[in-house]
């Protein structure tokens, strides 16, 4: 959450930089999963993704992984604190 500041601060003072670089979606969508998997599991809900026409031959995008990382975290924190039960999961499909 500080770094959400920080980078409001940037925009606001139009210093904000895009890290725009190549990375694996499915290594860093599962990195965000995995910061949260014990949340999920004290609430007796699923935490997984689902990658739809991804394998390791594709799954190398260019963009900024750290932005992603956050935007996907704050939704799964989200879609955790509000689901009751069952599951919650992140579906990423190559367009």
């Amino acid at each position: 959450m500080v770094q959400d500041l920080l980078d409001m601060a940037q925009i606001k003072s139009e210093k904000f930089r895009k890290n725009i670089a190549n990375f694996n979606i499915m290594d860093a969508v599962n990195h965000v999963i995995n910061i949260q998997l014990d949340s999920a599991s004290k609430k007796n809900l699923k935490l997984h993704a689902e990658f739809v026409n991804i394998d390791s031959s594709n799954a190398v995008i260019c963009s900024d992984e750290q932005r992603i990382k956050q935007v996907l975290l704050g939704l799964q924190s989200n879609a955790l604190k509000f689901t009751q039960e069952g599951e919650v999961k992140i579906k990423v499909e190559i367009l």
